[in-house]
């Protein structure tokens, strides 16, 4: 049997750095200034005249099997960017990700569903940008196709849906396979009042099973139910790593 240590999810930052170069553009120097601000990262000009938006900033953080993290920081703090990253999305400028463990990337989960097929290929597309493997695929097909509650349009192009249809589908497929670490960018429902009862049932149900649950979100009591730790974000930098209810207190009073 192999070791527990060995097989526990981890997520290890060490270092990272993001940065984006705004192509075709040249700053004034009167205004871009090497200093953090509440509203977007710190903004940058390099020797070369490139101007850069610095995103995240030697962030090191250490993830392990059991926690629930939250991220809090005013808007463009770079809690998305961080999310990003530890997604696979963006790579860093600087800097190491190691993730251990399968990523449920609850971010864009529209990502990968094309119009032309139809609502059972789609789940199988959708499969394939999670890395899926496909008997895993196959095996929970019926699951998933059930909880989508969308009965004979499964087997319709996707472009016969309603956005609500396509809201179900998405959803359905992304809380539809066991996660190791999941990933989000604020709690996800769908679909009429019925359905997001349904869907607000298997959220909790699929974070549980989690090893690991990274979320960004802006609501305090979400925040307080489910994460048992919280970083604060701002300017790109982490400032507070710790409790979630003191978290909370310090995002509070910097607003």
């Amino acid at each position: 049997m192999m070791d527990d240590a060995i097989c526990r999810s981890e997520i290890t930052l060490t270092n990272v750095s993001i940065a984006f170069p705004l192509v075709r553009y040249q700053a004034r120097q009167s205004w871009v200034a090497e200093a953090p601000t509440k509203t977007g990262g710190k903004i940058e000009r390099s020797e070369r005249g490139v101007t850069r938006i610095c995103a995240l900033e030697d962030i090191s953080l250490t993830v392990n099997a059991g926690d629930r993290i939250g991220i809090l920081g005013h808007n463009g703090a770079g809690k998305s960017t961080l999310l990003r990253v530890v997604v696979g999305v963006y790579p860093p400028s600087k800097g190491a990700v190691r993730v251990r463990g399968r990523i449920a990337s609850m971010i864009d989960i529209h990502t990968g569903f094309d119009n032309a097929s139809t609502g059972i290929e789609n789940i199988r597309l959708r499969a394939m940008f999670m890395n899926i493997p496909p008997k895993l695929v196959e095996d929970r097909l019926p699951d998933v196709a059930e909880f989508a509650g969308l009965g004979d349009y499964l087997n319709l192009p996707l472009a016969t849906y309603s956005s609500g249809m396509r809201a179900r589908l998405a959803f359905a497929i992304a809380t539809g396979f066991d996660p190791e670490i999941v990933v989000m960018d604020e709690w996800l429902s769908a679909g009429d009042r019925a359905f997001r009862e349904k869907a607000e049932a298997r959220m909790d149900t699929f974070v549980d099973q989690a090893d690991i649950l990274v979320i960004a979100s802006h609501s305090d009591p979400l925040l307080m139910r489910v994460c048992n730790r919280a970083i604060v974000l701002d300017g790109g930098r982490i400032v507070f790593d710790g409790p979630v209810k003191d978290a909370i207190e310090l995002r509070k009073s910097t607003a």
